[in-house]
């Protein structure tokens, strides 16, 4: 394989210029209130086997937001690259959840306890370093924990926090 800095993209010298998959930088909010030690080492495991190398963010405990339950969460946030795109990352994420025990077919299932929640915060260019402001969630679980590693990580931001 030969990596092409000129155009950021991994290339497989076998495969013709059309499909040639561009690589790219995910943020991804990771959650559990269900057994969420055990789901939480599961869920970064298989990050892990399928992205091989990952940052990720301090675990912290939130309490439960728009739920009726008392079980907390663990939340964290993980950055990867990976020549996947979005919607393949997202379809990773379900299997993953769903092996954990996740049902994902309730229609309100964002008002259960869940085992495993993963969610792409942001998606960038990989190796850019750079993130907007605006892509930077606003969501209150995950907010701090994407700062924390923008800054760890020394990605280049628009704003000074």
């Amino acid at each position: 394989m030969l990596f092409s800095s000129s155009r950021d993209h991994l290339i497989n010298e076998s495969l013709t210029s059309s499909e040639v998959k561009c690589r790219y930088g995910y943020f991804v909010g990771i959650g559990s209130n269900l057994s969420p030690v055990m789901n939480f080492r599961e869920m970064i495991q298989q990050l892990a086997i399928r992205f091989q190398t990952i940052e990720l963010s301090r675990i912290i405990e939130t309490k439960p937001f728009e739920m009726a339950t008392t079980n907390r969460f663990l939340n964290a946030v993980a950055y990867f690259e990976s020549n996947l795109d979005n919607d393949e990352i997202k379809e990773q994420f379900n299997t993953i959840e769903t092996e954990l025990g996740r049902d994902r077919t309730l229609a309100d299932r964002h008002k259960h306890d869940r085992p495993a929640d993963r969610d792409v915060l942001a998606v960038i260019k990989a190796g850019s370093h750079y993130i907007e402001t605006d892509q930077i969630t606003n969501e209150i679980f995950y907010r701090a924990s994407m700062i924390e590693l923008i800054l760890t990580m020394e990605f280049d931001c628009s704003v000074d926090y």
